[in-house]
């Protein structure tokens, strides 16, 4: 119940924001400077943030260069231990890992339903520098990672066996690092 609470909040708050959009150009002032609630997901490798690539329920979650808008912010929710659950808030939809046992295995947005497919285990808490694994079917093998660790803007995320590299590093909630 808080959790769906916290989630109808966002909302709320991501509506406000894009709300404030407009009179904060009338005024002068950047729309950088608004406030966005959450906080980017960025590849320690590449420096590049995840985004859905449209607002669709089982969009696939891609880099970009990070923007600071909301489609770019995610709430992170714990769910226990060292789990968490990401929300994006320019959507409303979970990040979730799509038969995340497999090298290869598509991430995309979904409904947040608090099935394991949802559930990212990063080591300990946030924010901080971490992989995350992903819990689906209980396995704790994959990690969310960009294939081949490559820069190209747009390039659909996947998990993969985690291995301790750059593509499978994540900033999480201690701000954005520009290159």
């Amino acid at each position: 119940m808080a959790v769906k609470r916290i989630r109808i909040l966002a909302s709320i708050l991501a509506a406000a924001a894009a709300a404030a959009m407009p009179l904060l150009a009338a005024s002068g002032a950047s729309a950088s400077s608004a406030a966005v609630p959450g906080v980017p997901l960025q590849n320690t490798g590449d420096g590049l943030c995840l985004q859905p690539a449209d607002i669709s329920m089982g969009a696939s979650i891609i880099q970009e260069p990070c923007t600071g808008t909301a489609i770019q912010a995610w709430e992170y929710l714990h769910t226990g231990g060292t789990s968490y659950e990401f929300y994006n808030i320019g959507t409303g939809l979970c990040m979730y890992a799509g038969n995340g046992t497999r090298n290869g295995a598509p991430v995309i947005q979904w409904s947040c339903s608090s099935v394991a497919n949802e559930n990212w285990d990063t080591l300990h808490g946030l924010p901080d520098i971490t992989s995350l694994v992903t819990e689906a079917s209980g396995a704790h093998s994959h990690c969310l990672d960009v294939p081949g660790a490559q820069s190209t803007i747009g390039l659909e995320v996947q998990t993969y066996q985690c291995n301790g590299t750059g593509a499978q590093g994540w900033m999480i909630g201690i701000g954005v690092i520009t290159q």
